[in-house]
Order: structure tokens, then sequence, then C-alpha cells
């Protein structure tokens, strides 16, 4: 498997996890199961709109947010029609991948940003009121 359908199973799992397999068994989510199951030749180029290769000088979700470079930081939103699955690697790189348009029923509980940090073996889940904390100040 490469890293960016290893990325894109990641965004499976943990939208199955959040919303539930009913609300993954939606057919929006076909080519990205299909991209993990490597029937779109595991090319990013395949999969055309569905993946974003996230560099430090492009604006993404986590632009405003303090990631520091010591953790993977994922997350799900569902923004402008689009549900992407964000992931970042030790503060660097990642990608963003957009599982289609299919909305999820958003609550608080729902609500998912998590900080993955290995060295330290933790994972924090941060919740809407954690936001101003890790803001960016400006």
């Amino acid at each position: 498997m490469s890293i960016p359908s290893i990325c894109a199973k990641i965004s499976l799992n943990f939208t199955t996890k959040l919303y539930g397999i009913n609300f993954v068994e939606d057919s929006t989510f076909n080519d990205t199961k299909q991209f993990v199951l490597g029937g779109i030749n595991n090319n990013l180029s395949d999969m055309g709109y569905h993946f974003q290769i996230l560099t430090p000088d492009k604006p993404s979700p986590f632009s405003v947010i303090n990631t520091t470079s010591n953790g993977h930081w994922i997350m799900l939103t569902y923004q402008q029609g689009k549900l992407p699955f964000v992931i970042k690697f030790y503060g660097v790189g990642g990608y963003i991948i957009n599982l289609g348009n299919k909305r999820p029923l958003f609550t608080l509980d729902s609500f998912d940003l998590l900080k993955i940090d290995y060295m330290n073996r933790n994972t924090k889940r941060f919740e809407p009121k954690d936001l101003p904390k890790i803001i960016k100040k400006y």
C-alpha cells in the first residue's frame, strides 16, 4: 500500500468510528474505498479531486491552529458541500482527502480534532471548547 492509500484507509476508519458504518456505506465513499483496495491503481492522479497534498506553504484547515512538530493531527470537517479528512504529519506535510459530499449529522459529540503524539504514546481529542486555546494568535 502507498502512503496516500494508507491515509485514505485511516480516513474511512475514522469516519466510520465517528458517524457509523451506515454513513460510510453510502456510494459517495466508493472512489475512496476503491483507491484503498487498489482498484484505482493507488495513483493520486487517478483520484483527481479526491486528494490534495498538504505542504507547509499551502493554506489548510490547520493554518489557523497551532500545530507543533511533535505529533500527527487529524480532522474531519464538513465545509462548502464537501467532507474533507485532513491528516498532518509531525507539523510538516500530509493530505487532504475529499471523502465526498454526504453531510453528516453534526453534533458536539461528533466534532473531532485529534493530536496523536507517538513519542509520548498519547492521543488528545479536542472539543469545541478547546479551540480558543489552540488557535494561532496573529
